[in-house]
């Protein structure tokens, strides 16, 4: 059901149609994405890197101050999510960051991509100085999105649909937690060319070498699951 719901699936759908418990659907789904991160070595050749925002505008968001942040709109209140698509591979590597300054983006993009690689990016100024790779950028606050084989289109569309999944399914996901979403949307980009029954493998192989224990995913958590993701279908 999750490697073949490209968008996302509600944690009461699983709960309903499986007929489990409401902890024991978010618990599995959770050990599910764990399982889902697949690309492990460095990416050569040209690669596309970009990053993006994760969640709700603040002018949606109740009163109260707990709720508010009012320290402006555009990103504040959000989750940044830094990542890079391998244009030979299709592979994609997204990684949710604290920050996008160009200490957090340099990180990012030498863990991921291998020396001497074409990397295209946009204009944003955390890019500045960016010498250890060859690079090119475009500018996407003057309406360019392609200038050549300059273009970040391949990793924004994996944006486009982390969104339209948190959008139409889930409403809400946790910054605590946001990392399995990540890991979630881009592991079914990364199997997606296979058929159903060998990503199900896949999947199931992967959780044999991973470990999500119910009480470290409600550690630190006032609530024991997460409400915000049970959600009507």
């Amino acid at each position: 059901m999750i490697v073949t719901n490209h968008k996302g699936m509600s944690i009461m759908r699983i709960h309903r149609e499986l007929d489990i418990r409401q902890k024991s659907a978010w618990h599995s789904m959770h050990r599910i994405r764990e399982a889902m991160d697949f690309a492990h070595e460095e990416f050569v050749g040209e690669v596309e890197v970009a990053e993006t925002y994760i969640g709700g505008k603040e002018g949606n968001k109740h009163k109260s101050k707990s709720k508010r942040l009012r320290a402006g709109r555009g990103t504040v209140g959000k989750q940044a999510v830094v990542g890079v698509k391998d244009r030979g591979s299709k592979l994609v590597k997204p990684q949710a960051v604290d920050d996008t300054t160009s200490k957090t983006l340099y990180r990012f993009i030498n863990d991921s991509v291998a020396p001497n690689s074409q990397v295209y990016i946009d204009e944003a100024k955390a890019y500045t100085g960016l010498v250890d790779f060859d690079h090119e950028s475009v500018a996407h606050s003057i309406g360019k999105y392609v200038k050549d084989q300059a273009h970040t289109n391949g990793i924004e569309a994996l944006w486009s649909m982390l969104k339209r999944g948190y959008v139409g399914e889930y409403r809400k996901m946790s910054f605590k937690h946001l990392h399995l979403f990540v890991e979630m949307f881009a592991g079914r980009h990364n199997i997606r060319p296979m058929n159903t029954l060998v990503q199900m493998v896949l999947v199931a192989n992967n959780m044999t070498v991973t470990r999500l224990r119910y009480k470290d995913l409600v550690r630190d958590e006032t609530d024991e699951f997460e409400l915000a993701e049970l959600v009507l279908d």
